[in-house]
């Protein structure tokens, strides 16, 4: 299996043009999608959406990360998983 991690607009944004979250962060969620994407689990409200949650440390700093996957735009034939990041959060 391979996943292919992708991040929601916004969160790149925070990421590469307001320097808001470490880009070590990001390096993180990358070394570890494989189990992020096996750790999803269906929505009650929408059983077709893979969600999931993990709380990250780096740099001494926490972050909630919410990442989801939506299997129709999976590639079942070439094994591909898509897995988005779609909202990080620092924690106090």
């Amino acid at each position: 299996m391979t996943v292919e991690l992708t991040f929601d607009f916004m969160v790149e944004i925070q990421f590469l043009w307001k320097g808001r979250l470490p880009m070590a962060l990001w390096d993180e969620i990358a070394r570890q999608k494989n189990e992020i994407y096996r750790s999803l689990e269906p929505r009650e409200d929408n059983p077709d959406l893979l969600t999931g949650s993990k709380i990250m440390s780096v740099e001494a700093r926490r972050f909630d990360v919410l990442f989801a996957s939506d299997p129709a735009q999976n590639d079942v034939a070439d094994d591909i998983r898509s897995l988005i990041v779609i909202v990080i959060e620092e924690l106090k």
